[in-house]
């Protein structure tokens, strides 16, 4: 903050820098009339102002502590002098935290499990599989069709039925 009233109000930079960028968005008159006229005008009056806002933002904010002294001369309370000493203001200074130390995280030692890879038996059924072949199996499918033409058959001429198809 404290920069920006210092190039507002450095009139060589307002005259050079910002009025030309302001002709272009404004009247000419207003800007040297109104804005600039009024910048030079109450420039004492904000200097006392920013120097402060400086003071205080920047914690240099001196404090008037009045010291009341007596005359050599005059012991009388009413010939006090009064003089204002200016104390600054203490600074804070960080300061690091007392933050613990975090210990070590310690791991457990993993299990160590035994890897024992357990076969079931073969089926019977693959011992079956194993022993047949493919003319094995078609020779086996023929004797069911033809057993299952017989008993078709027979239970046909029990009933009447011609066999034309067959």
């Amino acid at each position: 903050m404290n920069e920006f009233f210092k190039f507002i109000f450095n009139f060589d930079i307002v005259d050079q820098h910002l009025r030309p960028e302001w002709i272009k968005l404004y009247d000419f008159l207003f800007i040297d009339n109104t804005i600039i006229a009024n910048l030079q005008k109450n420039s004492e009056l904000y200097s006392d102002l920013i120097s402060t806002i400086f003071t205080k933002a920047q914690g240099f904010n001196i404090v008037a502590k009045p010291v009341i002294t007596k005359r050599e001369a005059d012991t009388d309370e009413t010939d006090r002098v009064e003089e204002v000493v200016p104390v600054r203001k203490v600074i804070t200074v960080p300061e690091p935290f007392n933050l613990t130390k975090p210990k070590p995280k310690l791991f457990k030692e993993p299990i160590q499990m035994v890897s024992q890879f357990v076969m079931k038996e073969k089926p019977k059924s693959h011992e079956y599989y194993n022993k047949v072949n493919l003319d094995k199996i078609e020779q086996q499918r023929k004797d069911r069709l033809n057993i299952i033409k017989n008993v078709l058959i027979i239970s046909l001429l029990k009933n009447n039925i011609s066999l034309i198809y067959f």
